[in-house]
């Protein structure tokens, strides 16, 4: 298939997941409770840190090795396989201890405990199985692999949300998650033929060896970036956190957004890296990027924030609140500053110094913990926790930025 035609079905099919994952939002915030919607929002951004902690950065290394090498289809395999039954069994037995530890000492979170442990169990395959086609750029099947779980995933719910509610929303995601993993691994079994089969001790220093420091970086982005959702919960309860969540979810979609632009952009940028000619082609076109980037979204923040807000105020009344415009547009520029960032995420990737991906995402953590009190003691408002965010945000560009630049100086 031609290349201008593959990715241009790249894009309809990211960008129909992406209007799709609008929909199933807004399905959610309808057919859910306020406090319900911030129950659904909590349980999925924990999830994942099972998956962080359980998978040992499998996921990370075999997209990164499989970048590297897509043109060596016997390795790649090899990759593949230490990745799925090491990050599947270390996620199951995380996922199960949560459990044991939820019955013991915290019976009153139990359920919501479960529904975490079960929705990690049941998206680590998938999240292996679409980071291998990341790395062999096979963009239509990640791409396809998104639209399948998106249609799925809303179907589900349209049928077993309004009798299950939260329970309902769950099961949905955990099926697609199972049942979209399953059809798009037949193809790989099919034609398997790897020599699996090395020493446990060996496979897993593999793992951690490629894939920790991604791991432990994503973990701590991706607590820099719930971090706000956590803080909320914890300051103004479930309800306000269904608040803050729904007006969160343009986040998310921006998000998907950048997923899609780095789906294609972060395994060539590893490939380009590769040589010194690549570094400088890098180095050449990076600060324009950025500073297209920001002036692009400091401009277009203002027009999101007006539309955005005129729309919840029609469709969603129980969601808006008096600064509710202000609040879009903060959230809509801090998800166009995380873009930005994911180009020295790459960069770093690209140069095996995965370690200094955790340092802006550390900083972002650092503002947020020191404005926490404020909120917590002194009754801040939601419009000024957003400030904060996008504060946080920046100051972790510019960290990137400052090690960027000492890196690419000293290579």
């Amino acid at each position: 298939m031609q290349i201008t035609k593959r990715y241009f079905l790249y894009l309809l099919f990211y960008t129909i997941a992406t209007l799709l994952s609008f929909t199933k939002f807004g399905f959610l915030a309808k057919a859910l409770s306020v406090e319900g919607f911030g129950q659904y929002s909590l349980v999925m951004i924990l999830y994942v840190y099972i998956i962080y902690v359980g998978g040992f950065g499998s996921g990370e290394y075999v997209l990164k090795l499989t970048s590297q090498k897509y043109h060596n289809n016997q390795c790649c395999n090899n990759n593949f396989e230490i990745a799925v039954i090491y990050g599947v069994l270390g996620v199951s037995c995380v996922g199960i201890f949560c459990i044991l530890i939820g019955w013991l000492f915290f019976d009153e979170y139990l359920d919501i405990i479960m529904l975490v442990a079960l929705l990690s169990c049941c998206a680590i395959f998938y999240n292996i199985i679409e980071a291998y086609n990341r790395g062999k750029q096979a963009v239509l099947v990640f791409s396809s692999m998104l639209l399948t779980k998106s249609m799925m995933v809303l179907l589900l719910m349209y049928f077993m949300v309004d009798e299950y509610q939260l329970l309902g929303a769950f099961l949905s995601e955990c099926l697609s998650f199972v049942l979209v993993a399953a059809a798009y691994s037949v193809p790989y079994f099919r034609r398997r033929n790897s020599k699996f089969g090395g020493l446990v001790k060996q496979e897993l220093q593999q793992i951690i060896k490629h894939g920790f420091h991604v791991n432990l970086s994503n973990a701590i982005k991706n607590f820099s970036t719930s971090l706000d959702r956590y803080s909320v919960g914890l300051i103004w309860g479930v309800y306000g956190l269904g608040v803050y969540s729904f007006l969160m979810i343009p986040y998310q979609g921006m998000i998907l957004a950048s997923s899609m632009l780095f789906g294609i952009l972060g395994p060539k940028i590893v490939t380009l890296l590769v040589n010194n000619d690549g570094k400088v082609l890098f180095n050449k076109w990076i600060y324009k990027v950025i500073a297209f980037f920001l002036i692009v979204g400091s401009l277009t923040a203002p027009i999101f924030g007006y539309f955005a807000t005129f729309l919840v105020d029609k469709f969603y009344p129980d969601y808006a609140i008096m600064e509710t415009g202000y609040i879009l547009s903060i959230i809509y520029f801090s998800a166009i500053i995380v873009a930005a960032i994911s180009f020295f995420d790459w960069y770093f990737i690209g140069i095996s110094k995965e370690k200094f991906v955790s340092i802006s995402s550390t900083v972002s953590v650092s503002v947020m913990v020191l404005a926490f009190p404020y909120f917590y003691y002194f009754d801040g408002e939601i419009h000024q926790f957003a400030s904060v965010i996008m504060i946080s945000r920046f100051a972790s560009l510019l960290v990137c930025i400052l090690v960027y630049r000492r890196e690419y100086i000293h290579s």
